[in-house]
């Protein structure tokens, strides 16, 4: 069953299965298609080297840490806009419970984003 990937579809064709293959489909194994459909799956995407092989590019995903990074910073800034509704009541009513609560919350996230929190 030989196979094909098409930079143009960036798509992979096998002979078995269509009956059209793009003039640009270059031949490859069944295990390359394999490896790079593997990379795929963790953020790489398919191309072509200067020589015109098919190789995996590196991702352009953020890493799994700077997404978790951007998580705790959107938590950090719900937290800051809960915490100025929260400094009014204080200053209203002088009650500071949920004032106290949200530090709190922002304390323990801290660390997690900021070295040495």
């Amino acid at each position: 069953m030989p196979l094909f990937y098409s930079p143009s579809t960036k798509g992979f064709y096998d002979t078995e299965i269509n009956t059209a293959i793009p003039e640009d489909g270059i031949p490859v194994s069944a295990e390359k298609r394999a490896a790079l459909l593997a990379q795929q799956t963790q953020g790489a995407a398919i191309g072509q080297d200067a020589d015109g092989n098919i190789i995996n590019l590196p991702s352009k995903r953020p890493s799994k840490n700077a997404a978790a990074a951007a998580s705790i910073m959107l938590q950090l800034a719900d937290i800051d806009n809960k915490k100025i509704r929260a400094l009014t009541d204080a200053i209203l009513t002088g009650d500071k419970t949920r004032l106290s609560q949200l530090e709190q919350a922002a304390v323990l996230l801290r660390p997690h984003i900021i070295p040495g929190g």
